[in-house]
């Protein structure tokens, strides 16, 4: 079979989807065409190696709703391509063969593994997925045993010898005992048990377990090597500073103004310790950020004004504006933690072991898994090979947004079947870091010699102008790479995207490329936001009853815009009363998405899954609950 791709296919998608190198990554910025690349590759592998049968295919993503567009993608090109074969007897054994697709999210893959494992894994075979509601439940319990020092009766219920008698330590050894009261009077039981799930969520998807951190709690010289680990993210934040004047020229400031003279004062100094040490790093930063409220307070006139005019805020703003949190951490540095300190960390370590070792016996009794459990019991069945599964080809999307175990499981199954990757994902664009995602892992693959390095730069969704403008502004910010806190970020550089050159007639609409409306700051908030309301409706208005065109991407033709075709996105819900009254007086009709928590309870989930269960039994995520 002979899979062709169209004379005007970008360089970057025909070198993604013809390439043969056994590990590939592909930065696929955003409407760069990845899904149709993805597809079109599966497509290619299929019909040009005649022993390949889809089966042989594992397709990773991210969500859901990923996964079906994906597969129904797949599908309808692959019928596309072979709709014209005379290739009978290997058109339908393709076709066939897509009753046996793998083209799931990652943890559907993991539970799929799971329950092909069977008895091999040291789980029950029947467990379900944890609900919310079941989470909760557990995590409330630790806050009233915290509350009332009482883990150890907790530990009787869901803990095993180890952990009754640490649990017993916490609540009755008189050093451990009074740092718990301590911490429970300084920030409460709702927040220890809050820090003590996401410690456990957190080291669970970094791939370590309950046992090696309470065995952390009993390791001084473990704990005091962590203050090597604070100072290298407190050096990246004092070098930053450092640099930042660096490259700022600000006139010398008159002598009648004391803290402009100081700031001179500390410039100069700074130019004299040029590349700076790790303690004149510091010695500026907290001059600069720390102390800055009595060495440079009421900061007017020559050099600051200058500094407001490049920057366009306040010093005191952009001093502000700092990390909050890396400024206590630096105030508080020292060169030794004392001993107070040392028993303090020892305590919140074992405390948060506990309750992560509590964690997974009361899943483990209850027959329960977490998506975290999932990857872990899915990587032990590759690797002890209780799965008789022989991918020759994996293709992962969205892979800038793997955590750790994700990772880890992936390179067990590259490693175990010697199978070829594909990643495909755009570093720019990751998003769960609150959900563990490490962009440093996809980046090392990026940088790694072993892998080819594909770049998908043309987009098909943006007008050449605006991007031209996202180029610039992007091109900016990340003009010493994009990340400052790890050298693997620091080396991948921004590519802008350049547009598809098909696009005259889909560039010739009239709607603006790009508006910036701004309020001035001389009112409050609430009229603030009112201005900027009825503005934003006023030109909505405006350039509907103008007739202002767009081009529709469906109909594949310019027409004049609606008022269906505007998305209003805001940071917080405060304005939606300003933007709804706004859109009232304007006539513009409109509606409210809004996110409602009746599907996260535990009981409608089990309707969700069992009704996804019964319309398809390989629904592997909800067949397990």
């Amino acid at each position: 079979m002979n899979f062709a791709l169209p004379s005007d296919t970008p360089p970057g998608q025909r070198d993604a989807i013809q390439a043969d190198d056994k590990n590939i990554t592909v930065g696929a910025g955003a409407g760069t065409g990845k899904t149709w690349v993805l597809s079109g590759r599966y497509a290619r592998l299929l019909m040009d190696n005649e022993d390949l049968k889809p089966s042989d295919i594992l397709t990773l993503t991210y969500t859901e709703a990923a996964a079906a567009d994906m597969k129904a993608r797949i599908i309808s090109r692959l019928n596309e391509e072979l709709k014209n074969s005379d290739e009978i007897e290997r058109k339908n054994q393709i076709l066939d063969g897509l009753s046996d697709t793998w083209i799931s999210t990652i943890h559907s893959f993991a539970g799929r593994l799971i329950r092909e494992a069977g008895l091999s894994l040291d789980i029950d075979p029947t467990a379900n997925v944890i609900t919310p509601q079941q989470e909760q439940e557990f995590w409330e319990g630790i806050r009233n045993a915290v509350e009332f020092a009482n883990l150890r009766e907790l530990a009787r219920t869901y803990g095993n010898e180890t952990l009754r008698n640490a649990a017993e330590a916490l609540d009755k050894k008189d050093f451990m005992k009074d740092f718990m009261t301590h911490a429970v009077n300084k920030w409460g039981a709702d927040k220890l048990s809050d820090f003590a799930r996401a410690v456990a969520e957190l080291h669970a998807s970094s791939g370590n377990s309950w046992e090696k951190m309470l065995a952390w709690s009993d390791d001084d010289n473990l704990i005091k090597n962590t203050h090597g680990k604070i100072q290298k993210i407190l050096e990246n934040e004092w070098r930053e500073v450092w640099d930042f004047f660096k490259n700022t020229e600000l006139p010398e400031a008159k002598k009648t103004n004391r803290a402009g003279t100081n700031l001179t004062e500390l410039l100069s100094w700074r130019e004299a310790h040029q590349p700076g040490k790790t303690e004149e790093l510091k010695f500026f930063y907290d001059s600069i950020i720390i102390d800055a409220e009595k060495n440079l307070s009421n900061g007017r006139g020559e050099p600051f004004t200058t500094f407001k005019e490049i920057k366009k805020i306040t010093f005191s703003e952009w001093r502000k504006s700092r990390q909050e949190i890396l400024k206590k951490i630096s105030q508080s540095f020292d060169k030794d933690f004392s001993a107070e300190e040392l028993l303090m960390r020892r305590t919140l370590l074992k405390f948060c072991a506990v309750s992560w070792g509590m964690w997974d016996m009361m899943k483990r009794r209850r027959g329960l898994l977490s998506f975290s459990d999932m990857i872990i019991h899915a990587r032990k069945a590759i690797e002890n090979k209780s799965v008789k599964r022989d991918f020759k080809h994996i293709l992962v999307d969205e892979f800038q947004d793997t955590d750790p175990l994700q990772f880890e499981m992936i390179n067990a199954l590259k490693e175990n079947l010697d199978s070829s990757l594909f990643a495909v994902g755009d570093p720019k664009q990751s998003i769960y870091k609150f959900r563990h995602a490490d962009l440093t892992l996809f980046a090392s693959m990026i940088n790694d010699d072993d892998y080819r390095r594909i770049t998908l730069d043309v987009s098909f969704r943006t007008r050449k102008s605006l991007l031209e403008k996202i180029n610039k502004i992007f091109a900016s910010l990340w003009r010493e790479g994009l990340g400052k806190s790890d050298e693997t970020l620091r080396n991948l550089k921004f590519e802008g995207l350049d547009a598809a050159k098909k696009d005259g007639e889909r560039n010739s609409g009239t709607m603006p490329d790009f508006e910036i409306i701004l309020a001035k700051n001389d009112v409050d908030l609430t009229t603030t936001r009112e201005i900027l309301a009825e503005e934003l409706a006023f030109n909505i208005s405006k350039w509907v009853s103008e007739g202002r065109t767009i081009w529709d991407k469906d109909e594949k033709k310019i027409r004049p815009v609606k008022f269906s075709d505007f998305t209003v996105l805001s940071r917080s819900r405060n304005v939606y009363p300003h933007i709804e009254a706004a859109f009232e007086k304007f006539n513009i009709p409109s509606v409210r998405d809004r996110s409602e928590d009746f599907f996260t309870r535990g009981e409608i989930g089990d309707v969700v899954c069992m009704l996804r269960a019964a319309a398809d039994f390989n629904d592997d995520f909800s067949v397990m609950g």
